[in-house]
Order: structure tokens, then sequence, then C-alpha cells
């Protein structure tokens, strides 16, 4: 059995349990404006998510407790001239420790404001009080065209535990995130009288879906918040819209930019065009690097199968590492790779945690190599023996095994005696 057979057999025996986010910088925040218009005005909603392990928690009696204030400040395309604000408080109660320390954990909102079509300077500023901390994000630049009667599409998700099946919004600044959930698009219509939309979704020079929507859901509508989520809600004044959906597209979607062309049938030659970005969220900073993301097979591949991945040009290592996972792909559906996710994960945890004092890289460790290829052990045990040294002990309960390692020297390195 190949090295690769062998790592697909145990990961999949381990059922793809154990995830742990990239070692890089989480984002502080996702934020964007989404303008909906009411008559012959919009209201102008932002919307933020902040991952937990942004904030600072105490803990309580049987909750570890966190507090923050979001501000958006809007100035005039100078940034000289202020124009309007808008403050939103949170406080956050989770019951983990672990909770606090997850940058896929976010608490969300929303803040409504009062915009005129312009040109604006946006300084976004998030304050903890645990901390008592503000940190002010670079400012930047934003063109609030007049209201359209086609609307920049909404990427969303269906809640169906929460809220009444309310539709949610994915909330990641207006971007797709690339993973293995599935996603829609809202594209809503000012126009309550039009019935069909003609859609054409490309991401390159490829087609990723092309046809004449109809049947739209007829509402007036605006955003809340349910369960700390964004949520299209329902509105009892304004406009009605005709709300039409994108479904089962997004798993086809690679990371990068794409394009959604939109026209009414009936408005000839009108077109409107909308640049969406699709992101990895959580991509494992070992991935970042195409060369290294190749090396790093040496774990589970032959060294000729490397060279052979890493034979072409620079620019073609992406896509050579790309096509090497998706001979093995279990979603091959989707352009989303969950064993490549996974392997990658593993990596960044094994150089954050196994690292030596004496600086060897994590990976490189026994219990870096050994981690990379079983995942998270079932149980971890500490000893020493009779010359003071520590001893690991990892079990693992399927396939059953059992790995022990040594630390001789006192540095953190240690090394398997058995396993």
């Amino acid at each position: 059995m190949s090295k690769l057979s062998f790592f697909l057999l145990i990961l999949f025996a381990a059922g793809l349990i154990y995830s742990q986010s990239g070692t890089g910088k989480p984002q502080i925040l996702f934020s964007d404006f989404v303008q909906l218009p009411t008559g012959d005005s919009a209201d102008v909603y932002y919307c933020y998510k902040i991952p937990l392990n942004r904030l600072v928690f105490e803990k309580g009696s049987d909750l570890f407790l966190a507090q923050y204030r979001v501000s958006v400040e809007v100035f005039d395309s100078s940034g000289q001239k202020f124009v309007t604000r808008a403050i939103k408080e949170k406080n956050i109660q989770v019951p983990d420790y672990e909770q606090t320390r997850s940058p896929l954990i976010y608490s969300e909102g929303l803040l409504k404001l009062d915009l005129s079509p312009g040109t604006y300077s946006i300084m976004e500023l998030l304050y903890d009080y645990k901390s008592g901390r503000e940190l002010r994000l670079p400012s930047y630049i934003m063109k609030m065209e007049p209201v359209q009667n086609i609307l920049s599409p909404l990427v969303v998700y269906k809640n169906t535990t929460e809220c009444n099946n309310l539709i949610v919004l994915a909330n990641y600044g207006g971007k797709l995130p690339f993973d293995e959930n599935q996603y829609s698009f809202i594209i809503p219509v000012k126009n309550s009288k039009s019935d069909s939309l003609y859609v054409v979704v490309i991401q390159k020079k490829d087609t990723l879906f092309k046809k004449i929507l109809t049947e739209p859901l007829k509402e007036k509508i605006k955003l809340g918040e349910c369960g700390g989520k964004i949520v299209i809600d329902e509105n009892t004044e304004g406009n009605i819209y005709s709300l039409f959906s994108i479904n089962g597209i997004s798993n086809s979607i690679k990371e990068g930019g794409f394009q959604i062309n939109v026209s009414e049938p009936n408005e000839s030659g009108k077109q409107e065009k909308f640049q969406v970005g699709c992101s990895w969220i959580d991509k494992p900073l070992s991935l970042k690097n195409p060369e290294m993301a190749i090396n790093a097979l040496k774990f589970i591949e032959k060294d000729s199968v490397i060279s052979e991945l890493l034979s072409g040009d620079d620019e073609d290592y992406a896509a050579n590492l790309a096509e090497f996972w998706k001979k093995t792909d279990p979603t091959p559906a989707s352009e989303f790779n969950p064993l490549m996710q996974e392997f990658y994960t593993r990596i960044d945890y094994a150089v954050k945690n196994f690292a030596t004092i004496s600086g060897t890289n994590g990976a490189k460790t026994d219990r870096g190599k050994v981690y990379i290829r079983f995942g998270k052990p079932g149980d971890v045990d500490r000893t020493s023996d009779n010359h003071g040294n520590i001893i690991e002990t990892w079990t693992y309960n399927n396939p059953q095994r059992k790995f022990v390692f040594v630390d001789k020297k006192g540095t953190g390195d240690f090394s398997l005696i058995s396993g």
C-alpha cells in the first residue's frame, strides 16, 4: 500500500472529525454595505462579522464573557468632513474556553445609516471593553451609486434550525466563502412586476451558469438580526421586490474573482455586471505558498512525485497541486477538497504546537509527523521514567494504534520510541 493510500485510509477511518484553523493571523473584521431601496431613497445597512479570537474574554461563574463596540464613521471623499456614524455594542457569552480562541466562530451585527449616493471615506473602529483597547482599521473609499433596478447579489444560505427558516447572509464582506457548504445568491429587483431574469455566471473563461430565472419571490424586505445572524426579513413598508435565486452553483466556483451578468429579458441590451470574490476564509497557512505546499507532500508521497509536480514553471505549481489532490477528492463534484484542507490543517497544527526550544520545525518532529498522518489522538498521557524524562503516549481508537515519545533533552523534542 502506498503512503498516500495509507494516509487516505487513516483519514477516512477518523471520519474527518478534527479540524484546526491555520496559524496565519485571522481577519479582524469582515464588513459590507448593503443598499435596499425604500421609495425614492434607500436603506443602507452596514453588516459586520468578528472572529471570537479577536476579542478578550474573562471567566465568569460558569461562562466566558466579552464585550465590544463597533463604530463605522463616514466622511466625505477627502476624509476631512464628517458625514455620519453608527455604533453598536454587544455582550458575548460562551460556555467553552475553546470557543474564545476560535477564528471560525463569530459575533455578527447590523447597523443602519442614512446616506445619499456619493463617494465616501469609511473608518471602522473596534473597541474591546475587557482590554480597553481600540483598533482602527485602515480607512477606505466607498462609492455609493444611485439605486438601480437590479441590486447587487447577496450571498446567502438557509438556516433550518433557527429563525423560522429565514435566509441568512453569509456575511463575509460580500464574498462567497470557499468551503464545503452550499450557498445561494439572491438578486433583488426593485421592479415588483419583473417575472424573469437572465443570469450568466462566468469565472475566467468558463461559463458556470446560464439561465433565465422565473417565478421570483415577491416580498417587502429588510435586513435584520436573528440568532446572532444577519437575515433577510419581511418588512411592513417600502418596496415590493422580485427576489430571484441562483442555487446549486457555489461548489463549482473556485477561489478568486467571478462575474455575475444580469439582465431583464424585456429590457433589450441593458445588462448589469457584478464582480464577486470567492475567498477561502480558513485557508491553511502551509497551503498559501504552492511550492511549499507541494514539498510538504513528502510526508505521504515519494520524492519522484514531488519532483514531477515541481518540474513545470512556478505559475503552474498551484494547478499541479490542485490536480494532485483532485485524484483523491472525496467530493469530486465540488471545487473545494476537504481532504486537501485536512492535510494542510494538520501541518499547520504540527508547526505551531510541536516546535522545539532548539528551533526545530514542529512538522519535522516525530510527534509532528505522526500527527500529520493520523490526526489528533484520542488520548494523550504524560508520565516520566526513572531518569526524569517526560514520556508522552498517544492512543488512537480507529484504527487502534499507540505511539510512545520521550523527551530526552528537555527541549520539547520528543523522539518516537514505540509505534
